[in-house]
């Protein structure tokens, strides 16, 4: 089935057809949301695509879905926490050595949150957030522009 007749995925694939870009662009949080979104649209346009994630088991099987349906790009998947620099500084260094191309688009996206009062927070969940939407997009576009 091609991604345009499934439900799930046909909002993330509205594109104008006539733009078409190179390179490789890293998409943190790629695989769900606003990230997958970016990941469909970037193979749309023609450049190869490496999905970071922390944890989400989907993430390889949302790649190769993206690949199969945007024949010519490569999509892979990389697993990394965006709260451990060195860790997202040898991920990086990783997908330019698989994609043999140097990276051209970052899109900091992944963030997490919390659903709850904020009297009922307590400081790690707090910190979790923190880490994640504001070190995690500090951390990632710090090693990009390295």
């Amino acid at each position: 089935m091609s991604l345009y007749d499934d439900p799930e995925w046909a909002p993330y694939l509205e594109h104008p057809d006539n733009l078409k870009l190179k390179g490789t662009a890293v998409i943190t949080g790629g695989n769900r949301g606003n990230g997958r979104a970016f990941s469909c649209a970037y193979a749309q346009a023609g450049m190869n695509v490496a999905i970071i994630y922390r944890t989400s088991e989907d993430a390889p099987e949302v790649a190769k879905r993206i690949q199969r349906q945007f024949q010519g790009v490569r999509v892979q998947a990389y697993q990394c926490d965006v709260r451990d620099f060195d860790k997202l500084r040898e991920t990086f260094k990783q997908i330019e050595a698989d994609f043999e191309s140097p990276i051209t688009t970052v899109i900091a996206n992944a963030g997490v949150s919390t659903v709850k009062p904020a009297l009922q927070l307590s400081h790690d969940d707090f910190e979790r957030v923190f880490n994640t939407n504001v070190y995690g997009v500090f951390n990632t576009c710090r090693v990009a522009a390295e």
